[in-house]
């Protein structure tokens, strides 16, 4: 479901000075006769993006390791907009101690905040204008939550979007950034973050920042 355009994705290589594409097949990544892990991140998998797409992470982990076992790279970069994708990388990596740098990339975001993702072409010039409000009323909950709690804070963020008819919050979660299990409050001493996920006519977008 996700748009493929590898002729784009090589020419957008070119000017970084990239030596080398790796681009394997479905066959070549995962043969039939090759004996894949079975994943258990336990609760970090079951939250947020996972109670939605349930066996949407064990996929992912199975196409990552292969990618490490193949590659054998020294360091691999993810995105912070995945952030519980970084989050079960990061598990993976140490459970397996496989040895590698893993390291989470600051969003990329167009000028007017909405976070940039191959999803985003699926917007129609409605919902385009109004979805920036996401990201919008993250920093408002990023302010908001160290005065109340998070169930407050996650009903302005709720309000703030829904405002849109044609926008619908499925979760806004606020979480330890390593268990990524909920926070009882804001604490300034601890590694916490805020995780949405909003669904338009046609697509899911998902977002979050540390608080």
């Amino acid at each position: 479901k996700y748009p493929r355009t590898p002729d784009t994705d090589a020419g957008l290589l070119e000017p970084t000075g990239c030596h080398y594409l790796f681009m394997p097949s479905p066959e070549e990544m995962l043969p039939e006769t090759l004996p894949v892990p079975e994943f258990d991140f336990k609760q970090l998998e079951t939250t947020m993006e996972g109670a939605f797409r349930p066996g949407h992470f064990k996929g992912m982990a199975q196409i990552v390791y292969r990618f490490f076992d193949l590659i054998k790279p020294n360091k691999a970069y993810f995105g912070e907009k995945d952030f519980q994708q970084l989050a079960i990388v990061k598990e993976m990596n140490r459970s397996y101690h496989l040895g590698i740098e893993v390291i989470g990339c600051a969003t990329v975001r167009e000028p007017d905040g909405l976070a940039m993702s191959s999803r985003n072409i699926h917007l129609n010039t409605e919902e385009r204008k109004a979805v920036p409000v996401i990201y919008a009323s993250l920093l408002a909950a990023a302010e908001m939550i160290r005065e109340t709690t998070p169930d407050q804070t996650a009903e302005m963020v709720r309000q703030q979007i829904e405002h849109y008819p044609f926008l619908k919050v499925q979760y806004i979660s606020f979480v330890d950034s390593d268990s990524l299990q909920p926070i009882e409050a804001y604490d300034p001493y601890r590694n916490q973050r805020a995780c949405i996920a909003v669904t338009t006519s046609t697509t899911r977008l998902i977002d979050n920042i540390a608080l």
